[in-house]
C-alpha cells in the first residue's frame, strides 16, 4: 500500500473558492480545511502544473480559535462548504481578508468596510446530479472535491424537506430502474427542487435527456405521501447542448408557490430566479435599500432584478422603481407580483446597455440611485456608460466576486463617483461566496429638478 503523501505547512492565507494557501517554488498548495497561521498536517491528493491540492488532517500544535468541528460527515469529500470547519468570527474574518487583497490589487482605498452582516444558515434550494457510484450503482448527489458523484442525504445546510427529497429521488429512481446519465448513456442528469419558507411548500424539477415511460411514475411516486410537493415539472434537455432553454413541462400539481418575502408575497416558479437563502436575500434587499437611502419622489433604477425584490422595494418608499430584468422569461411572473403587490413599480428585460439607451431621455434630469447586480463580473463597456450617462446621485453595486467588485469600483471612482463603504453579507452559508455591497456617491450636490414619472408599461 502506497505511503499517504503527508506535509507539515503553515497556511499563508484565503484562495477565493475557500481554501487556504501555501505559497511553494513555482507552486501553489490549496488546503481544504486548513486556517492561516495555523501549522497542520496535509495530505495531498493531486498535483498540477501550477497547483497542488491537499485537505487538513490534524493540526501540529494548538488549533486555531476559529477552528470548529465541521457538523457534516461528507465535509471533505463534498467540498460544497469549505468555511464549515470555522466559527461565524472566523468566516468573518476570511471574506474581510479576501477583500482586502481584491481591493489592495485594483488599487482601492476603501473609507470603511462594514463587519459581516449575518443570514439564515438553510439554503431552501438543491440541485442533485444523478450518476452512479464506484461501484456502479445508480445514485444522486453532488459533483464533490475529486469529481466523484457525493451523496448528501443529511446535508446541515439544507432544510429537513429538502433532505427527505434527496432520498425519495434516489429511491425511486433505483425502483423505477431509471437510468442515470452517464458516459453518454442513460436518462436521468438531476433532480432541481426548492421550497417555499415558512409554508415549507416545494417544487420538483425533473432533468432528463428524453421521454421514457417511467418519468410520469416517478412524478407520481415522488409525490405520493408528501403533502408539501405542489408541483413537479420536467425538462428534457440534450448534454451536448450546453445552453438548453428552460423550457418545462407540468407533471403534477401547479407550477408556483407563494413566498411571504418580508413586505411581499411573492409568486415563485422554478425558473423566476428563487434565492437559494431567502433570508440572506431579505437581508441583502434591507440593507441596499437602507444605503441608498431614497426618499418619496426620488427614481430608483435596478439593474439585474432577477426576482424584482429590490424594485418592489425601492417602489414601497420612493413611490416608483425601474427594475431590469436579465431574464425575459421571469418577466411576466414579475410583473405579476409587482400588480398582486400594488407596487408602482415597472419592469422591463433587455440587454441592460439597450434598455439604458432607451430610458435615458425619460429619466433625465431625475438622478436616480441605481442599483446593479454584477454577479461575479464586471460591466460591460456599453452599460457602464449607459449608467454613467443617467448622471446617478448613488450607485449601489452587489457581486458574490470581491475582485469584479473591487475593479468596477475602479473604474466608476473617475467619473465622479465617490467610494464610501462596502458592507458583506452571509448570502452563501459556510462559504466565501456571498454578496458584498459597495456604496459609491457622487461628487455633484445637485438634487433632481423633477420627481419620477408615473408607472407605465416600458419597451426596450
Amino acid at each position: 500500500m502506497p505511503r499517504p503523501d503527508l506535509h507539515l505547512v503553515t497556511p499563508e492565507g484565503w484562495l477565493s473558492r475557500g481554501e487556504a494557501f501555501v505559497t511553494g517554488q513555482g507552486q501553489q498548495l490549496a488546503v481544504l480545511g486548513g486556517i492561516p497561521g495555523e501549522s497542520c498536517k496535509v495530505r495531498v491528493d493531486a498535483r498540477g502544473a501550477h497547483k497542488v491540492h491537499g485537505r487538513y488532517v490534524a493540526a501540529d500544535g494548538p488549533r486555531s480559535a476559529e477552528r470548529v468541528d465541521p457538523p457534516c460527515d461528507r465535509y471533505a469529500l463534498c467540498g460544497h462548504c469549505p468555511w464549515m470547519h470555522l466559527n461565524p468570527a472566523g468566516q468573518g474574518r476570511a471574506r474581510r481578508w479576501l477583500l482586502e487583497q481584491a481591493l489592495s490589487s485594483a488599487g482601492v482605498r476603501p473609507t470603511r468596510i462594514d463587519p459581516l452582516v449575518p443570514a439564515g444558515r438553510l439554503l431552501y434550494e438543491i440541485d442533485l446530479r444523478a450518476g452512479r457510484s464506484d461501484e456502479g450503482h445508480p445514485r444522486i448527489g453532488v459533483t464533490g472535491v475529486d469529481h466523484q458523484l457525493v451523496p448528501i442525504p443529511e446535508c446541515p445546510v439544507t432544510t429537513p424537506g429538502l433532505r427527505e427529497i434527496m432520498k425519495i429521488a434516489a429511491w425511486h429512481m433505483v425502483d423505477l430502474r431509471i437510468e442515470p446519465f452517464v458516459g453518454g448513456r442513460g436518462v436521468l442528469l438531476g433532480v432541481r427542487a426548492i421550497e417555499a419558507p415558512g409554508s415549507g411548500e416545494q417544487l420538483i424539477l425533473i432533468r432528463a435527456t428524453r421521454r421514457i415511460p417511467q418519468i410520469e411514475p416517478y412524478a407520481e411516486q415522488l409525490a405520493s405521501g408528501h403533502a408539501h410537493i405542489v408541483g413537479i415539472l420536467v425538462r428534457y434537455e440534450d448534454p451536448d447542448v450546453p445552453d438548453t432553454p428552460p423550457g418545462s413541462t407540468l407533471l403534477y400539481g401547479r407550477p408556483t408557490f407563494d413566498w411571504a418575502a418580508g413586505e411581499h408575497r411573492l409568486r415563485v416558479g422554478l425558473h423566476d430566479g428563487f434565492p437559494a437563502n431567502p433570508e440572506g436575500a431579505l437581508a441583502l434587499t434591507r440593507g441596499a435599500i437602507q444605503s441608498l437611502n431614497p426618499q418619496k419622489g426620488d427614481a430608483v433604477v435596478v439593474l439585474g432584478d432577477a426576482l424584482g425584490l429590490f424594485s418592489l422595494a425601492a417602489a414601497r418608499k420612493t413611490g416608483w422603481a425601474l427594475g431590469v430584468v436579465p431574464d425575459p422569461l421571469a418577466l411576466e411572473h414579475i410583473r405579476e407580483n409587482a400588480t398582486r403587490n400594488r407596487s408602482n413599480a415597472e419592469f422591463c428585460a433587455g440587454d441592460a446597455d439597450e434598455v439604458l439607451t432607451s430610458v435615458t431621455t425619460r429619466l433625465g434630469g431625475l438622478r436616480p440611485m441605481v442599483i446593479v447586480d454584477l454577479d461575479r463580473h464586471t460591466l460591460a463597456d456599453s452599460v457602464r456608460a449607459g449608467l454613467l450617462a443617467l448622471d446617478p446621485r448613488r450607485v449601489l453595486l452587489l457581486s458574490t466576486n470581491p475582485r469584479a467588485l473591487a475593479r468596477e469600483v475602479a473604474l466608476l471612482q473617475p467619473a465622479g463617483l465617490e467610494l464610501r463603504v462596502f458592507t458583506p453579507y452571509d448570502t452563501a452559508p459556510f462559504t466565501p461566496h456571498g454578496v458584498t455591497s459597495a456604496l459609491l456617491v457622487s461628487n455633484d450636490l445637485t438634487g433632481p429638478t423633477r420627481r419620477a414619472p408615473q408607472r407605465r408599461l416600458l419597451r426596450p
